[in-house]
């Protein structure tokens, strides 16, 4: 007979940063999870896990609705997000964001460029909110902190 174990262990693909920024797109767009899985090569319960494991599913509240007698959930018309969350979606369409921490009187302080210029949050969240408006798709609505 032979004493051969078999391994236990599952054989997990990695999940790269480019992996995680195409997960965030697609489901920040909307994109059917079936369909992001056979892009991403990886499993529907994969990456269900992914969503929750990296704090991506937070970023989509959900509203239920009672209409009827019956529960609805509704996707709302704006999405709580940082401002990571925002560049990352318009470094998807091709923009060219960097950021930069500076020192302005000896205060740490961040600082985005685009193409090399300096733009404010400000500007990138409208621009993000112009690409979604035209695809109809919900805006970004970014909330002070104190």
């Amino acid at each position: 007979m032979n004493n051969v174990q078999k391994s236990t262990t599952c054989t997990q693909k990695e999940w790269t940063q480019k992996d995680i920024c195409s997960l965030k797109r697609g489901f920040l767009d909307g994109k059917n999870i079936k369909y992001m899985s056979k892009q991403l090569g990886r499993s529907p319960t994969a990456l269900h896990k992914a969503l929750s494991r990296f704090k991506i599913r937070a970023n989509v509240p959900r509203i239920h609705v009672n209409y009827m007698n019956k529960m609805y959930v509704q996707t709302p018309t704006t999405i709580h997000a940082s401002i990571s969350v925002v560049i990352l979606y318009l470094k998807s369409y091709g923009y060219n964001i960097a950021k930069k921490i500076v020192f302005i009187d000896g205060e740490k302080t961040q600082k985005y460029f685009l193409d090399q210029r300096p733009i404010t949050e400000v500007r990138l969240l409208l621009m993000a909110n112009n690409i979604r408006l035209d695809e109809r798709k919900p805006i970004f609505v970014i909330e002070e902190t104190d």
